[in-house]
């Protein structure tokens, strides 16, 4: 078994653009935990993401935010100990059908508080998705990977103006337009809605196989309701949803805290 400082490497869990990660065994805390590595042929901007990401996830401690514990420098690049939450992403569930809609609230109510405590500490996700969102095998929500994050208030400027950051399907129309200085609480109220939209339907709110035809509709087309694909959700809940999918930011809900008080005025958690 291979090991890592303190960790004992025990297999591959994921790999994505910006690095890999192991399933590993902490043997100072005793317990299993996620350990992520950069790529090492990561460009610097991504190193610098990369660090953006732990200075964000390491001021947030919530019961719906993979949590991290330690990261650090070597030879073979960066890297961090998060939680390992056991599981499947909310992306690997919807490859098998929309969740059903009182199942999908619960779920938007978690990542909703989720948000709010990030948004509290100055942090902006700019990337949520259903890939980040992590499901435990109790169904709850874990909001995971804040390698997009900005830091608010911060002097971190991981792109210029005219660059197009985050995941073109999820983003909101002010990141499809790369308007830097729209981003803010909003855009992650937007990034949920879109999850949202796909955990009823199990599609997004827009898809096209070229990306300048996927920002176009991003910018321009109105979003369905979701109940015109999937009958039997309610009305309220269409509205919810398509409130946080409206084009301008200050149409939508002021705060992740404003659309948890409507999720939660649906129905129990």
């Amino acid at each position: 078994m291979a090991r890592f400082s303190d960790y004992a490497i025990q297999g591959e869990l994921a790999r994505g653009n910006m690095g890999v990660v192991f399933r590993a065994y902490d043997a100072v805390r005793g317990c299993d935990v996620a350990l992520k590595r950069l790529h090492r042929a990561g460009s610097a901007i991504d190193a610098q993401r990369f660090g953006v990401e732990v200075a964000a996830a390491r001021r947030l401690r919530h019961p719906h935010v993979v949590g991290i514990h330690a990261a650090g420098a070597d030879e073979a690049g960066l890297w961090l100990v998060m939680d390992l939450v056991e599981g499947e992403s909310l992306f690997e569930r919807l490859q098998r059908g929309p969740l059903d809609w009182e199942q999908a609230r619960r779920i938007g109510l978690q990542l909703a508080d989720a948000l709010a405590h990030a948004h509290a500490h100055g942090v902006l996700h700019r990337d949520v998705k259903p890939h980040n969102v992590l499901l435990d095998a109790r169904g709850d929500a874990h909001l995971a990977d804040f390698g997009l994050a900005r830091l608010v208030g911060d002097d971190v400027r991981l792109t210029q103006e005219g660059d197009v950051l985050g995941t073109p399907i999820y983003m909101a129309p002010e990141q499809a337009l790369a308007q830097r200085d729209r981003v803010g609480e909003r855009t992650d109220v937007y990034g949920l809605g879109a999850t949202l939209f796909h955990a009823l339907t199990a599609t997004p709110p827009f898809y096209a196989e070229q990306i300048d035809l996927l920002l176009q509709q991003v910018v321009h087309d109105a979003p369905r309701a979701p109940s015109s694909l999937v009958p039997g959700i309610p009305p309220s809940l269409d509205a919810v949803v398509l409130r946080c999918l409206a084009k301008p930011p200050a149409a939508r809900y002021a705060s992740a805290e404003d659309l948890g008080e409507a999720l939660r005025l649906l129905g129990p958690a």
